[in-house]
C-alpha cells in the first residue's frame, strides 16, 4: 500500500512538472502574436508523434484573429487543422508547408474545432510541448493599419 501511495504522489508531481514546463513554453511564444491581443489562454500540452488533440473555441464577428501553433523542435512539425462544427475543413497548415501562424476574420460569430496533430516520425519516442495561442484585434483597427 505504501508503494502505491508513493507512486501516486510521484506521478502527480511528475505531471505537474510537465504541465508547468509546457505552460512556460506557451508563455515564451506569446511574442509571436505581435500586435494581436492575447486572449488570455495558454493552451499547451505535451505530445508525441502520431498523437492528436483538439479543442473548441468561439470566434466573434468583427474581430481579426491570429492563431499561432508551435512545438518543441524534437517533434519536427506540428500540423493544424480547423473545422466547423459540421466537421468541414476550414483551414489546414499542411498545404502551406506547415505554417506556424494563421491570420483570419470570421464572417459571423461561430465555434471552430482546432485540431493539432504530430505526424509519425522516425523517432516515435520523441515528445515535447506544443502550444496554440490565439490573439485578436478589431477588424476596424486592422483596416486602419492597412490605410497607413
Amino acid at each position: 500500500m505504501k508503494h502505491c501511495l508513493y507512486l501516486l504522489v510521484l506521478s502527480v508531481f511528475y505531471c505537474a512538472s510537465v504541465m508547468g514546463q509546457c505552460r512556460q513554453f506557451a508563455v515564451s511564444k506569446k511574442k509571436t502574436l505581435e500586435d494581436f491581443i492575447h486572449d488570455g489562454a495558454y493552451t499547451s500540452i505535451s505530445m508525441k508523434p502520431a498523437q492528436n488533440v483538439q479543442f473548441t473555441k468561439t470566434f466573434f464577428k468583427g474581430q481579426r484573429y491570429r492563431l499561432v501553433l508551435d512545438g518543441a523542435p524534437e517533434l519536427m512539425k506540428t500540423e493544424l487543422r480547423v473545422f466547423d462544427l459540421n466537421q468541414n475543413l476550414v483551414y489546414s497548415n499542411v498545404e502551406e508547408g506547415v505554417s506556424k501562424k494563421w491570420d483570419f476574420v470570421v464572417e459571423s460569430t461561430r465555434n471552430l474545432i482546432i485540431m493539432v496533430s504530430i505526424p509519425r516520425s522516425a523517432n516515435m519516442n520523441a515528445s515535447g510541448c506544443v502550444s496554440a495561442l490565439i490573439g485578436f484585434k478589431s477588424t476596424e483597427d486592422y483596416l486602419n493599419q492597412l490605410k497607413h
